[in-house]
């Protein structure tokens, strides 16, 4: 059975190898041309795009310095790329609910149920760990970064660096700010108990600095500054897990 084949409840019945493997190739198709469409609609806008990308290191750079180009096809692949990390971000919705769409036949009626929930809270999420990055750590980042270098050098930062030091960022905290579903998602299928995930922060810690250390420049300061949140939302999955098993 597959989802394209019927209407009926695609928990109801098994899938074969070549099924999963034919709707997979379905909603990959689907994530892609989501991606592609996104793309074309985002390089009409990657000026403006950019524009505001570079807002927090032109407040910055008040004080003097510049940003500029290194290459003469930097500026042209530069737009492309801003294109790309908004292509991302706008298709989200769409990728993770093709992934959702993907996985339902493996679940249980009781988990299949809160798919749209987790849909929503997935993009909210991604979107509140975009905005946090944007206009908490970038600004924090660029300021304290610049101020190391006053009196012993004049900033003059490649298009190129910059546009791919933000899109890291912001698309890491994207990323880890999906902590909180994650876990509250494992307790509520019964992969892991409360008290496990209780028993595990001093593990989750190590960890959080291992994956802000691998997700982010090598920095220790925007390493930290990732880790941080992340503590903060560990905390908050646990207290979120425990709301919902009590409301059961």
């Amino acid at each position: 059975m597959t989802h394209s084949k019927t209407n009926a409840d695609p928990i109801a019945g098994k899938m074969s190898i070549i099924e999963h493997l034919a709707e997979l190739r379905r909603r990959l198709i689907v994530c892609i041309a989501a991606l592609i469409v996104a793309f074309a609609a985002a390089y009409v806008f990657s000026e403006r795009i950019l524009k505001l990308l570079t807002a927090p290191m032109e407040e910055a750079l008040r004080s003097g310095g510049s940003l500029s180009i290194l290459k003469v096809q930097e500026a042209f692949l530069t737009h492309i790329k801003v294109a790309l990390v908004a292509a991302v971000i706008a298709a989200f919705p769409v990728i993770i609910h093709q992934v959702w769409a993907f996985v339902i036949p493996a679940l249980k009626k009781k988990e299949a149920k809160v798919g749209m929930t987790l849909v929503i809270s997935s993009t909210v999420l991604f979107a509140a760990g975009i905005l946090f990055a944007y206009f908490t750590i970038l600004p924090y980042a660029f300021t304290f970064f610049l101020k190391s270098a006053q009196g012993i050098a004049s900033p003059n930062i490649s298009l190129a660096f910059y546009v791919s030091f933000c899109a890291r960022v912001m698309l890491a905290f994207g990323i880890v700010f999906q902590l909180p579903l994650v876990i509250v998602f494992l307790v509520r299928s019964g992969i892991v108990t409360l008290d496990q995930v209780k028993k595990a922060r001093k593990y989750a810690i190590v960890l959080i600095f291992v994956v802000a250390a691998i997700l982010t420049p090598p920095d220790v300061l925007t390493q930290i500054l990732m880790a941080i949140p992340l503590l903060v939302l560990y905390e908050l999955s646990i207290l979120a897990a425990y709301l919902l098993r009590k409301r059961d």
